[in-house]
């Protein structure tokens, strides 16, 4: 199981998935060795990249 916490100004809200493939997962952690999404103001080449 995966959690997915969204943030949205100041209020966070976590969902979870049952089942995330692999290959879904990989680049995940392939983006977040980059930048880290949550914590860091993305540039508009990072936005594009997790798009």
């Amino acid at each position: 199981m995966m959690d997915l916490v969204l943030r949205k100004n100041v209020e966070e809200k976590t969902m979870n998935s049952p089942f995330i493939l692999g290959t879904t997962f990989k680049k995940y952690l392939a983006l977040t060795e980059k930048v880290d999404y949550l914590r860091e103001r993305q540039t508009i080449q990072q936005l594009d990249s997790l798009i």
